[in-house]
């Protein structure tokens, strides 16, 4: 619905239920559906088992923490912040 209403956004956390990649997952939706602006992060909390590719379209991955069993994902869209402006 966010997706078909245009809705873009600068910032998105994300933190699914753990295990079945989810998180990975919902990075994915985020990227496939455009719902970032260029320049925009995305945080996403996952069980440290839980694997992620290194980008999701424009979406890169920037940094990986771990704290204990928790693990945060910041990827940034990394599109260039001139496309932003639209025309």
């Amino acid at each position: 619905d966010l997706a078909r209403r245009g809705a873009r956004f600068d910032g998105v956390v994300l933190d699914p239920p753990y295990g079945h990649d989810l998180a990975a997952a919902s990075v994915a939706s985020v990227a496939a559906l455009g719902l970032t602006l260029p320049g925009a992060w995305v945080v996403a909390e996952h069980h440290i088992d839980d694997g992620f590719a290194a980008a999701f379209g424009p979406l890169q991955l920037t940094v990986a923490k771990r704290y204990g069993k928790t693990a945060l994902a910041l990827f940034e869209d990394t599109r260039p912040t001139e496309l932003a402006a639209g025309p």
